[in-house]
C-alpha cells in the first residue's frame, strides 16, 4: 500500500526523513537528528526477520494493483515468511474492524461531512454514511470482540516480528 501512495521507496524515505526530524516550530523536536532513511532502508536488517502471513477470502477481493503489490512484496521477502491460514476466531475480523472504522470515521469527520461533503473522497463519504447507520450495540460489540482478537494476535509476536496481511 505504501508503494501505491508514494510510488517508490526513495519517495517514501524522503517523506519519512522530512517528518521525523526538527520542524523548527516544535521545541520537542529540536534535539531529534534527521535519520538517513534512504540509507537505512537499503541496508540488510540487523537480524533475519520472521514474518507471519495471513491470507483469507477477503484478500481475493483486493483491487488488482493492491494484489500485485502484495504479491511482489511477499515474493521479495519469501524466505522470511511463514504462511498460515487465518485462525477461526479471526474470520470475522474484517467485518469487526470495518464496523469500528466506519463509526470512528463518522465521528472524526462529522464537521467535514456536514460542511464539505462534496470535497470528500467518495469512499470516505460511503464509510460515513455506513457509520451513521451502525447501532451503538453493534459498535461496542465489535470493539469488545476486536480486543479479544488483538490479544490473540499478541501471542504471534512471541515467535514473529510482524504480521503481514493484504488489506
Amino acid at each position: 500500500a505504501m508503494g501505491d501512495i508514494w510510488g517508490s521507496m526513495s519517495a517514501l524515505s524522503i517523506a519519512l526523513e522530512t517528518i521525523s526530524g526538527d520542524d523548527n516550530f516544535d521545541k520537542r523536536t529540536v534535539s531529534q537528528s534527521l535519520k538517513d532513511i534512504s540509507q537505512i532502508s537499503s541496508e540488510p536488517p540487523p537480524f533475519p526477520p520472521k514474518f507471519i502471513c495471513f491470507e483469507d477470502t477477503k484478500s481475493q477481493e483486493l483491487e488488482p494493483v493492491s494484489k500485485k503489490a502484495f504479491h511482489e512484496f511477499t515474493k521479495k521477502i519469501k524466505k522470511h515468511i511463514t504462511k498460515i491460514d487465518l485462525p477461526g476466531s479471526f474470520r470475522e475480523s474484517h467485518e469487526l474492524f470495518e464496523t469500528i472504522m466506519d463509526v470512528e470515521i463518522t465521528i472524526t469527520l462529522k464537521k467535514e461531512f456536514e460542511e464539505y461533503k462534496d470535497l470528500l473522497n467518495p469512499l470516505i463519504t460511503e464509510r460515513i454514511i455506513r457509520g451513521k447507520n451502525i447501532s451503538g450495540f453493534k459498535y461496542l460489540n465489535a470493539k469488545k470482540k476486536s480486543e479479544k482478537i488483538k490479544s490473540a494476535l499478541m501471542d504471534f509476536f512471541e515467535h514473529f516480528d510482524a504480521i503481514i496481511a493484504p488489506t
